[in-house]
């Protein structure tokens, strides 16, 4: 006999992935891919669906939809099984008809948001009316997109202004101007205004600003265009000693002595007219210039301090080298360590006098002639001799050999053959004090003049 049946509450176990056959998971995988597919594409199909029907809705009630082409006629609209394929699901979005001619094409419509009701112009129908009438809209476009208070007046077409967003309709209404102020009125007008009210009180007015604007703009040209200096002429007193001592024929009177140097009648007479300055007023002139210089130096930190050596000292030293001159400096109580500028006047060839400038502020050698003329082996005579002085001084100046050579453009020209003295002299006191090189052949006559004077007092007028 055989006992009761006891069944088994617990299901059976499931083989482990192990114990499974090669390609059950996959197999099971793919399943589960299908299921999910299936759930998406019908969850496709109820959307598409509401949206077709939401589209024939309206276009029973606001008629046919806009074709791309008058041509294109008895469309109707493909079923929904044309979208859909057993193996791809959901495969397009948009709508597609069938012509008459067999072929797809794609419904072009226009959203309901953006609705536009059909234009009441009749077209012309010749091309060139069509071209005509495409041209004057186009021009009255651009016409009411630039100015519409201007054109606004003129007469245009409903398909003008329907083309032209640009264009003003009565509706649209202008911003008002603040405080009842018309375009013509002044901004003083308004700026009266505020301050009246309290508005603004530190503004300042329309024309003051201009005239600020002005003032500026004249400064700037001014910093802008080189300076150009006004040379006086002597006054009718200055003027009468002048021509007295010109008139002289006492040639052998000494009219002055001053630094070691006797100015005779027969010197003063080649400041005349058409006369060659000979050594003698040359160096009482630059030596005027020197002491000039140190007096100012002491009073003015931001004066130039210069030295000017003679006539005789470039001569020297291109003939016999820096021996022949080595105790020039120490003569002259030269300092290099104390000096900006030092000033070496040149005759070339005993007919023509020009100066060269050791300027030991920017380390450069300058020359200056008013033939326009080279500066020849100058440049190596003097950076020997400074070579060898800031040695003797315990000045150091190793990169002596470094420094510049410089030979300006705009030197003032003379126009004739005996002005070259009077051109170096005034060269060398316009540099020494910083000034512009801005005098010219036609200023030899009063320049003559005062420095005849200057001679006569020993000092320089702009000292």
């Amino acid at each position: 006999m055989s006992g009761p049946l006891v069944v088994d509450s617990q299901p059976p176990q499931q083989p482990s992935r192990s114990e499974l056959p090669y390609g059950a998971c996959l197999l099971s995988a793919s399943n589960k891919t299908s299921v999910l597919r299936s759930e998406v594409d019908e969850e496709r199909r109820k959307k598409l669906t509401e949206a077709i029907r939401k589209r024939r809705k309206y276009e029973q009630k606001h008629g046919a939809l806009h074709s791309t082409s008058a041509s294109v006629q008895n469309q109707t609209v493909t079923p929904l099984s044309t979208y859909y394929a057993a193996s791809n699901g959901f495969s397009a979005l948009k709508p597609r008809t069938q012509s008459s001619f067999g072929t797809d094409r794609i419904t072009k419509y226009q959203s309901p948001f953006k609705k536009m009701g059909p234009l009441s112009v009749s077209l012309p129908k010749s091309s060139s009316s069509l071209n005509k009438l495409h041209n004057d809209v186009h021009i009255t476009a651009i016409r009411n997109r630039l100015a519409p208070s201007l054109y606004g007046g003129l007469p245009s077409s409903p398909l003008a202004e329907s083309l032209s967003p640009a264009r003003p309709t009565r509706d649209v209404r202008r911003r008002p101007v603040p405080y009842g102020l018309s375009d013509s009125k002044s901004v003083d007008e308004l700026l009266k205004r505020l301050v009246k009210e309290g508005n603004a009180t530190d503004f300042p007015s329309f024309q003051a600003l201009q005239e600020r604007r002005k003032e500026r703009m004249k400064a700037i040209e001014e910093l802008r265009r080189p300076k150009k200096e006004i040379i006086p002429p002597l006054d009718q007193i200055q003027l009468s000693k002048v021509q007295q001592c010109l008139s002289s024929r006492d040639f052998g009177r000494t009219l002055i002595s001053a630094f070691r140097i006797d100015i005779s009648v027969r010197d003063i007479k080649t400041l005349g007219d058409g006369q060659w300055l000979n050594d003698n007023v040359i160096d009482f002139y630059l030596e005027m210039v020197t002491q000039r210089s140190r007096e100012h130096a002491a009073k003015h930190d931001n004066f130039p301090r210069s030295f000017v050596y003679t006539t005789h000292f470039y001569s020297a030293l291109s003939t016999k080298g820096y021996q022949a001159v080595a105790r020039w400096g120490r003569r002259k109580q030269l300092n290099l360590a104390n000096l900006d500028y030092i000033f070496v006047p040149i005759n070339v060839h005993n007919t023509h006098w020009c100066v060269s400038v050791i300027n030991i502020k920017e380390k450069r050698f300058e020359y200056y002639d008013s033939m326009a003329g080279g500066p020849g082996s100058a440049f190596s005579h003097l950076r020997e001799y400074i070579h060898n002085e800031s040695r003797t001084q315990n000045v150091p100046m190793d990169d002596i050999h470094e420094w510049e050579d410089y030979v300006p453009n705009d030197s003032p020209l003379q126009r004739n053959g005996y002005d070259c003295g009077v051109f170096t002299c005034k060269t060398v006191e316009v540099l020494s004090r910083d000034g512009p090189l801005t005098f010219s052949q036609k200023d030899m006559k009063i320049l003559r003049q005062r420095m005849l004077f200057e001679i006569l007092q020993g000092k320089l007028l702009n000292a």
